[in-house]
């Protein structure tokens, strides 16, 4: 194989191989999230999210109906 045809196979890889590397390094080298110490939201909040599953279509007997479900399923506790 003549040396154009190498630099030609080799200059993709070698490219992708660099912007991976420093892709890497911007990842790594980012500083931790910084929280306030105000006691809000140190664990992820639980509980029913319904605007996911239902959006504008909620009335008072779906609260009711999934509230039975997660009691029966033994999430309450």
């Amino acid at each position: 194989m003549n040396s154009k045809r190498i630099r030609a196979i080799l200059a993709p890889a070698a490219t992708a191989a660099l912007v991976l590397a420093s892709s890497v390094a911007a990842v790594t080298a980012a500083a931790p999230a910084q929280a306030l110490e105000n006691g809000v939201a140190r664990t992820p909040p639980m509980g029913w999210n319904s605007w996911n599953t239902f959006g504008c279509n909620i009335s008072e007997s779906l609260i009711k109906q999934m509230a039975d479900a997660i009691v029966n399923s033994g999430l309450r506790d």
